[in-house]
């Protein structure tokens, strides 16, 4: 797996992209998520997102889309060790609820979570996968609940699949 970090300088013009730097750890999936990439739209709302953080795989869309595409002993032997803790309103702190929902994400081909990682946030993530077919980094889009509109459900998930696809055939997948 690729960690990537990117740093946005104070000093940049706005809508100038942070740079980025990339190491490569093969194989391992961590126990959190770092995030390394934030797009902020110039509206007054904004979600808590800070760059380098690392989140709990159980409440985010990127590690269930992370998990829901590894094997069935991994995942059970991952969730065996972690430690769930509710983080906001909906965080699923049960193991057996969380596989359920992984396998709804595998069958589906993305994960999503409402509010399980932050009050008011909805986010969609679909895996990036490795030329064996093993989920080795994702991406996700997020929402405030009141800005996500349903309708367009099937859009967001048709471009996130569209971008997960990509980076997998970059990556040898397929």
């Amino acid at each position: 797996m690729a960690e990537v970090e990117a740093r946005q300088d104070a000093a940049a013009p706005p809508g100038t992209p942070p740079r980025r730097t990339a190491r490569r750890n093969r194989g391992h999936l961590p126990t959190g998520l770092p995030r390394i990439e934030r797009i902020i739209e110039p509206d007054s709302l904004s979600m808590q997102s800070t760059l380098g953080k690392r989140n709990p795989l159980h409440s985010t869309s990127l590690g269930k889309a992370l998990l829901a595409f590894r094997d069935d002993d991994e995942i059970r032997e991952r969730l065996s060790k972690m430690e769930m803790k509710k983080l906001a309103p909906r965080t699923i702190t049960d193991p057996d609820e969380l596989f359920a929902q992984l396998m709804q994400a595998r069958a589906q081909g993305y994960a999503e979570e409402i509010e399980e990682s932050e009050a008011g946030v909805r986010c969609m993530a679909v895996p990036v996968l490795d030329h064996a077919g093993k989920s080795v980094a994702a991406i996700s889009i997020a929402f405030p609940l009141i800005r996500f509109d349903e309708t367009r459900k099937s859009e967001y998930v048709r471009l996130l699949t569209a971008a997960g696809r990509a980076a997998s055939t970059a990556l040898g997948y397929g």
